[in-house]
């Protein structure tokens, strides 16, 4: 219960919930690998706190938060630009230059958008 983990832990939450959204709407394609590089950065973290929490906590594993933490942290393979793309079979996942979105973009955003919404509940939990 270390506060600056926790903090960095609530920091990435909210960056793996808006930050495939934010990368969407206002940044090219080249900005991917930036993105996706951090995207990896949280998810090792993300699996560091399940493990750590699997050695520590009673009653963790194999419970109902291990499940929803561990399903939430791969969730986030998804978000990765070459496995979304691998998975799709398009590398075209951007907003377009008129500001608003094409209709595949549109529905990948969507799909993006259920896939952080399926990790909202167990970190909100967590962090309450």
């Amino acid at each position: 219960q270390n506060t600056v983990f926790s903090t960095l832990m609530a920091t990435l939450t909210v960056y793996v919930l808006v930050g495939d959204d934010i990368r969407l709407m206002r940044f090219d394609k080249s900005a991917d690998v930036v993105f996706d590089a951090i995207t990896i950065v949280c998810l090792v973290l993300f699996s560091l706190e399940i493990v750590l929490a699997v050695l520590v906590k009673e009653d963790y594993f194999p419970g109902f938060w291990f499940l929803a933490d561990l399903f939430a942290s791969a969730s986030l393979i998804l978000d990765l630009t070459f496995v979304s793309e691998a998975l799709l079979g398009r590398s075209d996942i951007a907003v377009d230059g008129g500001g608003g979105q094409t209709g595949g973009n549109f529905e990948e955003s969507e799909y993006a958008r259920a896939s952080r919404s399926s990790r909202v509940g167990s970190r909100i939990a967590r962090i309450l």
